[in-house]
């Protein structure tokens, strides 16, 4: 085919297994061909090399970047903003998430992604709505103003997104019974966080169609010797997702190393809950009025607490390894074929196979992400531009 691009990888992980010396043929936005590199033709547009090959990593929870804040600009040129600045570190596809805010933020951050995905703006698969259904005891850096327990009336607008997965993570015990069923049923993926419930809860939760933990282990009701909390039941439910914030200030290695061993493997994965500063070289931001400082990579607000991350996707990766002791391979599966189960787009992204999206983290010997492309739109993650 003339119109065939083609990306060359010393390593290449397609899904399960890493083959060497491989290539990966593209044409219309799809992958179109998988071989050894001696087979492509000499004349053949190559359009990027790189050490290792993955399945474009998929960010779940990214509040903001590149100096913007989703909350203060749900539009499609905050979100433009967004993502350049995102795929700039190797991250091709992500869920611009929106902290808890007034019903005009949700609805304007929902209409946002709407039309940006209508304008075909690569690598936005949709939103999280991280609140405000919370619970005020487990609020985090959350505006305690927003929050409130989520009513059957709710449902529509949480579930108004016609482009797109939607992503709500709510408090379960606040929730009205079968908030939880009704979403699910409305196609959105329902996670479970800010939450300080008991195991009970969770466990009506997942009968309704819970599919997740947001950030584990922080802010939500913790493991203790009779009430297993949030917490414990993120690690025993196994039909359950969990996503972690894997940067060594939000949790402790050794505990991530605990939740990825009792966790099914394909359960546990990688977010990084990026926050404006990511791409910058600011100091921090504001958020609802408060100036949230960036030191030592850490984010925290006036108080000491913590407020968002600062870390890239591909430093999550590199660390899950060192902290959990799990290989290459399910690291980077835990930024990119899991995630994608997730939201029930597997037969789209998160494998390098023949008939799916192109979408490509390439990363360098040392796990660096060098590039990413999102449906055969190559972003130099080195230089930051198309």
């Amino acid at each position: 085919m003339p119109d065939r691009t083609w990306v060359l990888g010393e390593r290449v992980l397609t899904g399960d297994a890493f083959h060497d010396d491989y290539a990966i043929g593209m044409a219309g936005g799809r992958i179109a061909a998988l071989a050894p590199q001696a087979a492509v033709p000499a004349d053949a547009t190559v359009v990027a090399r790189a050490d290792l090959v993955a399945p474009g990593f998929i960010d779940l929870q990214i509040n903001g970047a590149g100096g913007v804040l989703f909350n203060d600009t749900p539009t499609v040129e905050g979100l433009r903003t967004i993502v350049a600045a995102t795929q700039a570190t190797g991250v091709p596809y992500l869920l611009p998430t929106l902290i808890s805010s007034t019903p005009e933020t949700m609805a304007a951050a929902i209409a946002a992604v709407d039309a940006g995905i209508s304008d075909g703006l690569p690598g936005v698969l949709g939103i999280h709505l991280e609140g405000p259904y919370l619970s005020e005891a487990k609020h985090g850096a959350h505006d305690t103003r927003y929050i409130r327990g989520a009513q059957p009336a709710d449902v529509d607008g949480l579930a108004a997104l016609q482009h797109g997965k939607t992503l709500v993570t709510l408090a379960p015990e606040t929730a009205a019974p079968g908030v939880v069923r009704a979403l699910t049923d409305r196609g959105v993926c329902v996670f479970a966080g800010h939450t300080n419930g008991t195991y009970d809860d969770y466990r009506r939760a997942a009968d309704e169609g819970l599919r997740g933990f947001t950030h584990l282990f922080n802010a939500m009701s913790p493991l203790t010797v009779r009430e297993p909390g949030a917490a414990g039941a993120a690690l025993v439910l196994d039909e359950t997702f969990v996503t972690m914030i894997a940067d060594g200030h939000h949790v402790h290695p050794d505990v991530l190393k605990t939740a990825v061993r009792a966790k099914p493997r394909g359960k546990a994965l990688l977010i990084t809950d990026a926050m404006p500063t990511l791409g910058t070289d600011l100091d921090g931001f504001e958020l609802d009025g408060r100036w949230i400082a960036l030191d030592g990579g850490r984010l925290t607000d006036d108080a000491g607490g913590l407020a968002g991350a600062h870390l890239r996707l591909d430093e999550a990766v590199r660390n899950i390894q060192a902290f959990a002791g799990v290989d290459q391979a399910e690291a980077l599966r835990m930024a990119s074929t899991y995630p994608a189960h997730v939201l029930g787009i597997e037969r789209e992204l998160g494998r390098i196979a023949v008939g799916m999206r192109a979408g490509l983290t390439l990363l360098a010997e040392d796990g660096t992400a060098c590039a990413a492309m999102a449906d055969g739109q190559l972003v130099d993650a080195r230089a930051g531009s198309h």
